[in-house]
Parts: C-alpha cells; sequence; structure tokens
C-alpha cells in the first residue's frame, strides 16, 4: 500500500493509506475528504484538482501507485459541514429513541425523537457521496459496478453513523441503537439498501424494490426503508403529500417537490397522479437556492436578458455580475431547462388528471429549491402559470417533517403509494412541445 500525506489550505496535515488500484478521489472519499465535483469522477469539471509532489492533477483520474504528497484547495474542515443544529431541551433520561432521515441526493437531514414522537434535536449536512455525482444519474452510472455501489451504500452509512451520534451529543444522552426510518428518492434508498439502482437508469425505469424494506447496521440500529411510488417518485415525495392529505382534499391539488429532479403529484380524494421531470443541478447547484429565480427575473426585467434567455452580446463569455453572483450564459440555460420541463410537466399532469389549471385549489411547493422560491418571480418566468396565483404553499423540507409525522404510519403510507398512478412524459409529444414552448421567457 501507497501512504497518501495530505495537507489542506491551512497546512493541516493527513496520512492516508491508499488501496490498490484506487484513484486519489477514491482514497480521500474513503476517509471523508470529499470535493463539490459535479461530473461523478469523469474528469470533465476539473473541481478536484489539487497538487499532487507539486504537480497538478485530477483526483478522479490519478491512480495511486507510490507515496506521495498531496495539497487541497480546502480545509479538512470544510468536508463535512452542519448547515442546522436546533435542540429543544434536554431530555437524558429518555431511553427509546427513533430517528428519522431524509436521505437526499444533495444533503441530508436528520431528527432524533424520544418516545413520545417529539422532536429534540435536528441535523443537516451535505451528502458524502456528491463527490460521484450532483445528481441521481450519476449515482446510478457508479452504482453499476459491486465496488461502486458498496462504496456509495458504506457513505451513506457512514453519514447516517455521524449524523446520529452528533444528535445523541447535542441532547447530552448516550448513544444507544435506534429504529431509524429513511425517507428518499429511489435510486438513493436502493444504494443505501445494497441493491443496484441501474435499472432505474433506463426504460421503464422499473425499481427493484419500490416497497417498504428493512436492513440493520451494527453502530445505527433497525433502519427502516420507507415505500417508493416508482423509479423517479421516491418516498421523500410520497411522505410529503401524504403528511399535506392530497388523498383527502375535496378539489385537486398539487405537491411539486423542486430538488434534482422535478417530482409531481397531483390528487383528491377519487385520484393521484404523479411525475417527474429532469431538472439537472440548475436548482441546486448553479445558483444559491435563495436568489437562483430572484436574479433571474431582475435580469430578464432590466433588458441583461433577452426574451430567448440569451445574455447581452458583451456579457456572453465572462458572464454578468449580479448581486455578487456571476451569471453565466450556461447557468440560464440550465435554469430554462429546468424550469421548461416543471411548467410543461403541471400542464400535462392537468390534462391527463382531467381539471384546467384553474381548478387547482392549492399548490405545496417542497424541497430544497423550493423553500427559497418566490412567487412572483416563478409566474414572471413561466415556470408555474398565473392560475396558481395565491394558491401557492411553500413547506420547506417536507420529506423530514412527512417522515417523522408519518413513520409509525408505514401500512398506509405504502396504500396511498399503491393507489398513484405515475405517468411517463419521455416519449409525450404534447410534453415536448410544451417544454420547448416555455424555455423562453
Amino acid at each position: 500500500m501507497a501512504n497518501v500525506t495530505v495537507y489542506d489550505k491551512k497546512l493541516n496535515k493527513r496520512v492516508m493509506e491508499a488501496l490498490s488500484g484506487e484513484t486519489l478521489m477514491q482514497c480521500l472519499g474513503r476517509n471523508h475528504v470529499f470535493f463539490h465535483a459535479n461530473c461523478g469522477g469523469n474528469g470533465r469539471c476539473r473541481q478536484c484538482e489539487v497538487l499532487v509532489d507539486g504537480v497538478r492533477r485530477r483526483s478522479c483520474k490519478y491512480q495511486i501507485t507510490h507515496d506521495c504528497k498531496v495539497v487541497l484547495p480546502f480545509s479538512f474542515s470544510d468536508s463535512m459541514t452542519a448547515l442546522t443544529c436546533v435542540s429543544e431541551e434536554n431530555q437524558a433520561g429518555t431511553i427509546a429513541y427513533s430517528l428519522c432521515v431524509d436521505l437526499g441526493t444533495t444533503t441530508i437531514a436528520m431528527a432524533l425523537l424520544n418516545q413520545e414522537g417529539r422532536v429534540m434535536a435536528e441535523l443537516g449536512f451535505e451528502n458524502s457521496q456528491r463527490v460521484y455525482g450532483a445528481d441521481v444519474a450519476a449515482r446510478i452510472q457508479y452504482a453499476s459496478t459491486e465496488q461502486g455501489l458498496k462504496l456509495l451504500q458504506e457513505l451513506a452509512l457512514a453519514d447516517i453513523r455521524r449524523g446520529k451520534q452528533q444528535l445523541f451529543q447535542k441532547i447530552g444522552a448516550i448513544e444507544v441503537k435506534t429504529d431509524c426510518y429513511v425517507s428518499g428518492n429511489t435510486v438513493m434508498l436502493h444504494i443505501l439498501g445494497g441493491v443496484s439502482p441501474e435499472s432505474i437508469g433506463s426504460y421503464p425505469f422499473t425499481p427493484k424494490h419500490p416497497e417498504y424494506r428493512r436492513i440493520s447496521d451494527d453502530e445505527i440500529g433497525t433502519l427502516h426503508l420507507l415505500p417508493c411510488a416508482s423509479g423517479y417518485i421516491g418516498s421523500d415525495v410520497t411522505v410529503g403529500a401524504f403528511y399535506y392529505h392530497l388523498h383527502h382534499k375535496e378539489k385537486p391539488c398539487f405537491y411539486l417537490d423542486l430538488g434534482t429532479n422535478g417530482e409531481m403529484l397531483l390528487g383528491d380524494r377519487n385520484h393521484i397522479f404523479s411525475t417527474s421531470v429532469a431538472a439537472g443541478p440548475a436548482f441546486e447547484q448553479f445558483f444559491r437556492g435563495s436568489e437562483a429565480l430572484a436574479s433571474l427575473s431582475a435580469l430578464r426585467q432590466k433588458g441583461v436578458i433577452d426574451e430567448h434567455g440569451t445574455l447581452q452580446e458583451e456579457y456572453l463569455e465572462s458572464g454578468y455580475l449580479y448581486n455578487g453572483i456571476l451569471v453565466t450564459q450556461e447557468a440560464i440555460r440550465q435554469l430554462q431547462l429546468a424550469k421548461g420541463a416543471v411548467r410543461a410537466g403541471i400542464e400535462i399532469l392537468c390534462y391527463r388528471f382531467g381539471c384546467s389549471l384553474q381548478e387547482v385549489n392549492q399548490v405545496f411547493v417542497a424541497g430544497g429549491f423550493g423553500f427559497y422560491l418566490r412567487e412572483e418571480d416563478a409566474r414572471f418566468l413561466g415556470m408555474f402559470p398565473d392560475a396558481f396565483a395565491g394558491k401557492i404553499t411553500v413547506v420547506g423540507n417536507a420529506s423530514l417533517s412527512g417522515t417523522v409525522a408519518c413513520h409509525k404510519e408505514i401500512a398506509q403510507l405504502q396504500q396511498f403509494n399503491e393507489e398513484i398512478l405515475n405517468l411517463d412524459l419521455s416519449l409525450d409529444e404534447q410534453f415536448q412541445e410544451r417544454y420547448v414552448k416555455y424555455m423562453e421567457f
């Protein structure tokens, strides 16, 4: 084995052992040092470049064959960052705990519950798998080999273990094994369960195990993987729709989850339809979520961007700096594709359901991007129709809150999922036509 001596930008030092045939990125990943890379280790984005013995190298392509010294462009402390951690009270005497987890593609959110189901502490942090791709397509590709699947599964379990440890430390209690209820998209849950998600990556996108499953971990306890509705409608979406009683509504209501994909359900007490559209990295990678559509809306109104989404000629190469954000033509195109897909999906889902846009009574918007969305920006840019004015409720991370509220109702959640009719829009000519139409501003 070769020894890799790693220095961060503050010259903190760590020594790691590289396995035979391992790349530098894989070695760093095993030791919980990660890059914000979007290409899944395919050598395209150049975000994993480091100095190896004084020479600039791409970590994903550099195979370790001898002892070497590596200098990182960031600090070790940057690679696993808590976003929020709130404790309501110290209940160190409580013995029976439950853990709820929203296993997202980009971030992971966790909550520790006491025996009455009360949230005692919450924690959020970035998913360590992100170095192997920004979206589920990249994760599917990486998990297509036995070695890749095993690595991604171990990263997910290690993240949950560390999060669990931090939550128990936060409340001042001794860590014990728990029942851990996990929601997530179907790909993430397949990987966590050690099942290849490869079948989800190609038509007809059929998951091997959409149903409720249990696995065990010596440190965590029993992990309950909550049921999914289809290959691209996971339990992260359905627990939120279940929590907001979509199946009990008198009038049609939408539930939209806007993240690396745009998942949507439209339902009332009689029917529930669902579909998923590709948003790519636009909603979670190119801008800060709180300013993505707001920046685009302002620049369109100023005339910096025309109706086709093209920057003025003088900014095409360098981009346009707006409120400290560099708005590039590439980022605009990514957002155009995402917002066009969401709007087209909304309209086709209404058409198939048999209701007009005006008949939709309420719209619940969830997901990391949805949390910051401003209704007026979404409507001005054409992502949402004007018929949704005054009907939109932003619900934030409904995957975690839904899991907390519904984790004891697994049988009812499974039944809810089985009643969902999933629509594949990939071959729908009307969807394609509207998709192109709504990429315009």
